[in-house]
């Protein structure tokens, strides 16, 4: 080919240049539309969702003590050092996973603390849990009662919504 025939041919004309670098303006309001859309609706169900704070601490099972209607009646005790203002109180839920079950097999056992008692010595709080359903789980499964076993306990100290968690209100 000629120079000159190189030299004359455009590779894109003003018309298609236009197209390609403006997009249409229906385009960009609909997809801010959407945009702000969906924002908005993130931000109404966040209100709805609840979210708990949980304080998750080491609990210690007791051999059952009494018997109440026939059933052995469980306590656990949990002893937790204090960094600041204790947030467990009395009356709250809790869920336990034990060591020796797991609990993606066996599931977890529901809890409520009983009482709370402040050792200055050590700082410490120690708390007494009850196991109003004895060692049954929300899976059904009666777990054995090995002395002295030993878990994780989770306790549910206030319920917020999200929204409430995300900007502190």
């Amino acid at each position: 080919m000629p120079e000159e025939f190189q030299q004359n041919i455009e590779l894109k004309s003003p018309e298609l240049q236009e197209i390609m670098t403006k997009p249409p303006a229906w385009l960009t309001r609909w997809g801010i539309g959407m945009i702000l859309a969906l924002l908005s609706i993130s931000l109404l169900l966040s209100i709805y969702i609840r979210y708990p704070e949980v304080v998750i601490t080491p609990i210690r099972l007791d051999n059952p003590k009494d018997l109440v209607a026939g059933k052995p009646v469980y306590s656990a005790m949990i002893i937790m050092e204090v960094k600041g203002p204790c947030k467990v109180m009395p009356g709250q839920s809790l869920i336990i996973k034990f060591e020796q079950f797991p609990f993606l097999e066996n599931g977890v056992v529901r809890g409520v603390v009983k009482g709370r008692e402040y050792v200055s010595e050590n700082n410490s709080y120690h708390f007494i849990v009850s196991l109003p359903d004895g060692l049954k789980t929300n899976t059904g499964t009666q777990l054995e009662c090995i002395g002295g076993m030993r878990g994780i306990a989770e306790i549910n100290v206030k319920e917020m919504s999200l929204f409430q968690n995300l900007f502190g209100f």
